[in-house]
């Protein structure tokens, strides 16, 4: 592993890359797309997992963090869905500067496979797009998590036997502004022009009507609708435990080699 910053000075992205560790190398890439800050640390450990699942199958990876998350320049508050698609494709061309190659796919989680097909229906091109439970618009999501957050408070209440309340401007004990929740809102996948891939797929662990809808709203570059897999796993709503989806990950990692067989 390879940590990192790369872009703009006064708004540097701090990135891991990953070169290929199964004695082979396939000349190309996989970025990896985080979900939105409140899902962060419980999903940190599956993509350092897929990454080693890529990496085995001689991919070059690269995970990194959002303007205004993680260890990256800036604060939540200075952040925009925007910028954070912009990011995206910065890190599509680091990945390609960083490894030397030209073909780069992308997967991504929740809010981060909402942002990537957003960086792809408009300049970003890749080869595979992995949509792993997608957030389908923002409304949806921020609702999800909302009421994750009243879950996990009903349950912290009951242990630590006193009242707890969060902030106006909080989700999940993470600042979120009004603007940027109105911006995170105004996103949706159900309505977009074809993305700029080759292959779309969506991954998700149970069958789902707007997943489905997806699919056949969600076009590849040919016009040819995306692929939905369903893989039954481990997956668990709880916002205090790390999410593994053990199946997932190889279902996807086998995909993308396939593909690129």
């Amino acid at each position: 592993m390879l940590p990192m910053y790369f872009g703009a000075a006064q708004r540097r992205l701090f990135g891991v890359y990953h070169p290929p560790s199964g004695g082979g190398d396939r000349e190309e890439g996989v970025v990896l797309c985080y979900p939105s800050v409140q899902e962060y640390m419980r999903t940190h450990f599956a993509f350092r997992k897929l990454a080693g699942l890529l990496t085995q199958e001689g991919f070059h990876v690269l995970r990194f963090d959002y303007y205004g998350t993680g260890d990256s320049a800036g604060d939540i508050p200075d952040a925009t869905p925007a910028e954070w698609c912009a990011n995206i494709r910065q890190a599509a061309q680091e990945l390609r500067d960083q490894a030397g190659i030209s073909r780069v796919s992308i997967v991504g989680l929740r809010m981060g496979a909402l942002l990537a097909a957003l960086a792809a229906t408009s300049d970003l091109d890749v080869r595979d797009l992995v949509l792993w439970e997608p957030a389908v618009d923002g409304v949806s999501h921020l609702h999800e998590l909302r009421r994750i957050e009243r879950r996990l408070l009903a349950h912290l209440r009951v242990q630590l036997r006193r009242p707890l309340r969060t902030g106006p401007n909080e989700l999940l004990g993470h600042p979120l502004s009004p603007e940027l929740a109105s911006a995170i809102s105004a996103l949706d996948l159900r309505q977009r022009p074809p993305c700029r891939a080759d292959r779309v797929l969506i991954f998700g662990s149970q069958d789902r009507a707007d997943y489905r809808a997806l699919s056949t709203a969600l076009k590849d570059r040919r016009g040819q609708p995306a692929h939905y897999v369903i893989v039954p796993d481990e997956t668990n709503s709880r916002a205090n435990t790390a999410l593994l989806s053990t199946n997932i990950l190889r279902a996807m990692a086998s995909a993308l080699a396939r593909r690129a067989s």
